[in-house]
C-alpha cells in the first residue's frame, strides 16, 4: 500500500469566499507500516484509535445478502466504555480498544424485549448508538421487525436494556438518532408521509422528553410528539451542552430534493433543510420547513448536488458503491450553531463558480441558528481532492468551536483509507485544512459482485467524550482484509489541537 503524504492547495471560488482543498498523494512508495502520519502542527492529533467489528465473510453474506457488504457502523463513548454498534454486532471496549463484551445485534435486540427480525433483510441493520450523558443512559436505534427505540437502565452499557416500537414501521432507510438535554429525537422513514421540498418523499420526526428515557421496570415514554410530512433524511442534531435552557431549541438538519430523486441529480443547486424543535413541558412543538442558501450569509446559493459515483479502489476492479451519500450524514449543534455535512458527486458541467471536479466530493456547513427560525451560513467549504474519491463525510465540533471531518477515501491507485480535515473556530470561514492520514488501507474490499455497498447509509456519528470536550470520538470503514466480504472499521478518538 502506497503511504499517503498530502499537498494543499486553496482556491477561491466565488464572491463570498466558499473555497475548495485539491489534495494529491506523493509517489511516496514506502510501505504502509502501521503508524500515522503527523498531523500538522496545531491541527488534527489522535487520542486513540483500534479496529472495531470486521465483516462476516462470503459464505454468510451469500446466505444472506441484504446489508451483509457493509459494516453501518456508529460508536459512542461515556469516558471509559466505547461502545460500536454494526449491523452485526454490539461490541463494548475500553479506551485502549481492548474488547469486553460483544453480542450479536440480534441478540440485543431480544434481549431488550424486542423482535430483531425484519422482513425484507432476515435480520436488523442500519444501528445508531449514542451516550446521552445529560441523562447517564445509553441509546441505541435499529431497523428489526419494526423500527426499534432501546435505552439501557444505567450508564452501565453491559447492563439491562429495554426497548420499544416506535410506530410500528420496518423501512429501509432506516432511523437517525439525537439528542440534547432536554430530550432525545429521532427519524424515521415514513412511506405514507410527503414533503414537497425533499421529492415529496418524507420522514416522520420523533421528540421524546429526556426524563421519559430513564424507565424504571417498563419503558413507554407517554410523549412521543410524532410529526408526519417533515423532510426526507432530516438528521436529529446532536447537543452535549449542559447549560442548555429548556427554551432553547434542538434542530433537525437535510438538505432539498431534485423533484422526483433524492439520489440522482446534476448540477442541482440545493438548499439546506431545518427544522426546530422547541418545548413547553412534554410537548414538543416544531417549525416548518426552513430552506437556507448555501452561501455565505445564505443570500445565494453557493453549491451543486451531483450524483455520487461509482469510487475507484486500487487492486480490485469492484467498485465502492457510494450513492447512498446524498443525504446529511451527521448534525451537530455547539451553542446557537448547527454543522452538517453532506457527499456529493462532482459538478462537471454548468458548475458555476463551484467548479469542475472529476471525483466524488464532500461539503460541510456551519449554519448561525441565533435566530432558530431564520438560519444563516456562518461559514462553509467544499473539500475536493483530484486524485481521491471523498465518501461519507462526519463531522464533529469540540467545546472551543473547532470543526473535524473524517471521510473515506479511494482512487484506482489507494485502497480505501480514512483522512481527515479541520476548520478551526478563528479560521476564515470558507478555509479548510488537511488532510491527514488516519489509516491508509492496505486491501481492496470486495464482496458479492462487481460493486459493493460502503459505510453506513443513515449516517455516521461524531460524538465529544464527556469527560473532555476537546476531544471527538468516530467511527468509520477501511480496506483492511484481502477476504471478501470482510468490510474492516476502525474507531478513533481524536484532538483539534
Amino acid at each position: 500500500m502506497t503511504r499517503l503524504h498530502y499537498l494543499l492547495v486553496f482556491a477561491a471560488c466565488s464572491s463570498n469566499h466558499a473555497a475548495d482543498i485539491d489534495a494529491s498523494p506523493s509517489a511516496d512508495a514506502s510501505a504502509f507500516d502501521g503508524t500515522i502520519d503527523a498531523a500538522p502542527a496545531g491541527t488534527f492529533a489522535i487520542v486513540h484509535q483500534f479496529d472495531g467489528d470486521s465483516g462476516p465473510g462470503l459464505t454468510a453474506c451469500q446466505a444472506n445478502a441484504r446489508h451483509c457488504d457493509r459494516p453501518e457502523q456508529n460508536v459512542a463513548a461515556d469516558g471509559s466504555h466505547v461502545v460500536q454498534a454494526t449491523w452485526q454486532h454490539v461490541n463494548i471496549y475500553d479506551y485502549n480498544g481492548n474488547a469486553v463484551s460483544s453480542v450479536t445485534l440480534s441478540q440485543f435486540i431480544a434481549s431488550a424485549g424486542l423482535n430483531p427480525l425484519n422482513a425484507a433483510a432476515g435480520r436488523p441493520y442500519e444501528p445508531h448508538v449514542v451516550f446521552d450523558e445529560h441523562i447517564g443512559r445509553w441509546i441505541v436505534t435499529a431497523t428489526g421487525l419494526y423500527d426499534c427505540l432501546m435505552v439501557s437502565a444505567s450508564a452501565d452499557p453491559s447492563g439491562a436494556w429495554k426497548g420499544m416500537y416506535l410506530a410500528n414501521n420496518g423501512n429501509d432507510p432506516g432511523m437517525h438518532l439525537g439528542y440534547d438535554k432536554n430530550g432525545v429525537y429521532v427519524s424515521e422513514f415514513d412511506t405514507a408521509g410527503h414533503d414537497s421540498n425533499t421529492a415529496n418523499y418524507s420522514y416522520a420526526f420523533f421528540a421524546i422528553p429526556s426524563a421519559e428515557m430513564q424507565w424504571t421496570g417498563t419503558f413507554a415514554p407517554a410523549h412521543l410528539n410524532r410529526k408526519t410530512n417533515t423532510p426526507l433524511d432530516g438528521q436529529p442534531v446532536i447537543d452535549h451542552d449542559t447549560a442548555k435552557a429548556t427554551s432553547a431549541p434542538a434542530f433537525f438538519m437535510a438538505k432539498t430534493c431534485l423533484s422526483g430523486s433524492c439520489q440522482n441529480s446534476t448540477s442541482f443547486s440545493f438548499q439546506w433543510l431545518v427544522n426546530s424543535v422547541t418545548w413547553s413541558g412534554t410537548t414538543a412543538s416544531y417549525s416548518a420547513d426552513q430552506l437556507i442558501k448555501t452561501g455565505i450569509g445564505s443570500t445565494q446559493n453557493q453549491w451543486l448536488y451531483n450524483t455520487p459515483l461509482a469510487a475507484a479502489q486500487a487492486g480490485s476492479a469492484t467498485t465502492l458503491r457510494v450513492i447512498e451519500d446524498h443525504r446529511v450524514i451527521n448534525a451537530v449543534q455547539s451553542g446557537s450553531h448547527v454543522y452538517g455535512a453532506l457527499g456529493s458527486g462532482p459538478c462537471t458541467t454548468n458548475c458555476a463558480a463551484q467548479g469542475a471536479d472529476a471525483n466524488d466530493l464532500l461539503i460541510w456547513a456551519d449554519l448561525d441558528c441565533t435566530n432558530p427560525t431564520a438560519c444563516t451560513v456562518a461559514a462553509t467549504s467544499k473539500v475536493a481532492d483530484a486524485n481521491l474519491h471523498l465518501a461519507y463525510p462526519t463531522i464533529g465540533v469540540d467545546s472551543a468551536g473547532n470543526i473535524g471531518l473524517v471521510a473515506a477515501a479511494s482512487s484506482s491507485a489507494t485502497e480505501l483509507s480514512l483522512i481527515a480535515y479541520s476548520h478551526k473556530a478563528t479560521d476564515a470561514p470558507s478555509s479548510t485544512s488537511g488532510p491527514t492520514t488516519i489509516i491508509a488501507g492496505t486491501h481492496p474490499y470486495t464482496c458479492a459482485g462487481a460493486s459493493v455497498t460502503v459505510g453506513n447509509a443513515v449516517g455516521i456519528a461524531t460524538v465529544r467524550d464527556p469527560l473532555d470536550g476537546t476531544k471527538l470520538w468516530t467511527t468509520h470503514e477501511y480496506g483492511g482484509s484481502a477476504t471478501a466480504c470482510v468490510w474492516s472499521t476502525r474507531i478513533l478518538e481524536y484532538k483539534l489541537q
